[in-house]
């Protein structure tokens, strides 16, 4: 009876341990976002990504945006070990201007303290020869109805700097929208870019944005408002 006795404390000194050190932990793939120079009226948005880094399901209690013009729709709000869930921040750019930041906060099952994502925008009404590029325009509207020939859209920019660029995308909303951007924009001159409605962007009304960047010293970013909503559609005229 002592062994048997034994055997089982033993057993459960070794639980009690494993027990206590299963917990819930979150890490995010990244916390801070910059969308650079961007547009007034605009939604700007940028997928963040929470991983479940712990022994427990991650639970995600509630995600306080701080003011009405941020939101932030969450794919689930249970996450498995070592899953993931994408969290969307949708900034509204309104009437801001100048450099903003929103610093959404996620608030778990993992304890009490905060978990904080960063966001920043540098919110333009104009666009002068302070820029190393002029991109127009920075908002496109796409009517989405039967009566639309073509779900294309250019965007001029023009490289008003003394030295070449190089530009690449950071972001963008792959199942709306596809990218022909120029590689390069030799200093003084100006290339096109070419925005592409999917055949999924042509179904319903939408907002989003696309974010690029080129290699200056900074690695200046802009980003470009993309909204597409049905429009009137066009009367034929019998005469």
């Amino acid at each position: 009876m002592h062994k048997v006795s034994t055997a089982i404390l033993t057993v459960c000194i070794f639980l009690i341990p494993s027990a206590i050190s299963a917990q819930p932990k979150m890490e995010f793939q990244h916390s801070y976002f910059d969308f650079g120079y961007s547009p007034q009226n605009a939604e700007l948005t940028h997928d963040f990504w929470l991983k479940s880094v712990g022994d427990e399901n991650l639970v995600i209690n509630n995600i306080k945006t701080g003011c009405s013009c941020t939101k932030a729709p969450l794919e689930k709000d249970v996450i498995a070990p070592g899953d993931s869930a994408r969290l969307k921040i949708i900034f509204d750019t309104g009437r801001y201007k100048g450099r903003t930041f929103k610093r959404p906060i996620v608030e778990t099952n993992e304890g009490s303290d905060l978990r904080q994502l960063t966001i920043i925008a540098n919110i333009v009404t104009a666009q002068d020869s302070m820029f190393p590029l002029v991109v127009e325009p920075l908002s496109l509207e796409f009517m989405i109805d039967a009566g639309e020939p073509k779900h294309t859209k250019k965007i001029e920019i023009t490289n008003i700097s003394d030295q070449d660029y190089e530009l690449k995308l950071i972001e963008y909303p792959a199942n709306l929208v596809r990218i022909e951007l120029p590689e390069k924009i030799p200093a003084g001159e100006t290339a096109v870019a070419v925005v592409k409605l999917t055949p999924d962007a042509v179904k319903t009304k939408f907002s989003s944005s696309f974010t690029l960047e080129i290699n200056d010293e900074d690695e200046t970013r802009y980003s470009v408002g993309v909204t597409g909503r049905p429009g009137t559609p066009k009367l034929k005229m019998n005469y």
